[in-house]
């Protein structure tokens, strides 16, 4: 929906004003010096905003310096009044309203501090999420992966399901930091908060990665996920990622996004009735583990425990690798394993004898 919306605005916008919103001198001067992301956040965000005032950049700027020489104090906010009007249009079109407010702000206080907007700081608004949270469930993920064509896409889904992180985190390994043996504690910074998480390598993970390495090679430190143009960026995973869950005949799934592993996972954790201070660490919420169980080597001890707990809920191939899982956990794995393929030849017993096949 926010493709086509954004699509849309810049299109009915370069037809309405003659010429794109890059082109006027009030754009140039509220992006100067951004990053490229910024400024095409920038393009896509204020190209609505423009044409819900029917006015461009230039002339809102020099509408927005006349109002504020003006005694008259109504006149003065007459842009605070069309920015809370417009916010209302979001929310009824469920367009989220922050992002566009942050766009909406900087451009006016980007062009001159003086032309800040006040809207006050009692303001509220609805915190519209466009899309469900959905968390897909092993057989789905199963799918995802087994339409992967490369090694660096099979990590990648097999990372961002076993250890439950989104695509900012995925694109902040380097080479080295997850261990190549199987069962090993290891820790991350969140890529959005900053918050410590901690992570397990699995025997499924440790064998995408040797696979991924020898064809990949480098040094420890180097960025793991590599593409044709060097280090992969979020939005490039999360394209991966949409691209195979297309591919896999998921795309009708509401809610169904790079993002959706880590609300898997996270499902798989609480089904499993690990601990809670336990799942905080692993999903990387604030937690206060330490507080609970004090040393590092009790609470490495805790969160591998876990993932052995909940490993055969996760794991996404019948090879026999998943011997490397150790003790319990392996024969667990094991009889799941045997379990979902007596469960198969059953199904497709039945429906040979009703010939559905």
């Amino acid at each position: 929906m926010r493709k086509k919306f954004e699509e849309s605005a810049n299109y009915l916008f370069e037809k309405q004003f003659g010429k794109p919103i890059t082109a006027f001198k009030a754009f140039e001067r509220a992006t100067e010096g951004v990053s490229d992301l910024t400024k095409r956040a920038y393009i896509f965000r204020l190209a609505p905003f423009c044409l819900f005032l029917n006015e461009d950049p230039d002339t809102i700027i020099n509408n927005r310096m006349e109002d504020k020489a003006n005694k008259d104090i109504l006149e003065r906010q007459r842009y605070e009044r069309k920015i809370k009007a417009y916010i209302l249009k979001l929310e009824k079109d469920k367009i989220s309203v922050p992002s566009m407010l942050s766009i909406i702000g900087g451009f006016f206080k980007n062009n001159s501090e003086e032309l800040r907007i006040h809207l006050g700081n009692g303001m509220k608004y609805s915190k519209t999420r466009k899309r469900k949270k959905y968390g897909p469930s092993r057989d789905e993920v199963r799918k995802i992966l087994s339409v992967c064509n490369c090694k660096r896409d099979e990590l990648i889904v097999t990372l961002a399901y076993h250890c439950g992180i989104t695509p900012e985190d995925i694109v902040g390994f380097c080479v080295g930091d997850y261990p190549v043996e199987s069962w090993r504690h290891f820790t991350k910074s969140r890529g959005k908060t900053g918050v410590t998480w901690h992570g397990v390598s699995t025997p499924e993970g440790c064998k995408f990665l040797k696979e991924y390495m020898t064809i990949r090679g480098g040094k420890n430190g180097e960025a793991l996920f590599m593409g044709r143009e060097g280090p992969l960026s979020s939005v490039s995973v999360s394209e991966i990622i949409s691209m195979l869950v297309k591919r896999a005949g998921l795309s009708h799934i509401d809610g169904l996004s790079a993002k959706s592993f880590r609300d898997g996972r996270f499902n798989v954790l609480r089904a499993a009735e690990v601990d809670i201070q336990v799942r905080e660490a692993l999903m990387g919420h604030t937690s206060n583990i330490y507080h609970a169980y004090g040393t590092d080597n009790e609470v490495e001890r805790l969160v591998v425990e876990a993932m052995k707990k909940v490993y055969p809920l996760i794991r996404l191939t019948d090879e026999a690798e998943v011997s490397g899982a150790g003790g319990d956990v392996s024969l667990m794995a094991l009889i799941q394993g045997l379990v979902e393929r007596i469960e198969r030849l059953e199904q497709n017993f039945v429906m040979m004898k009703n010939g559905t096949v």
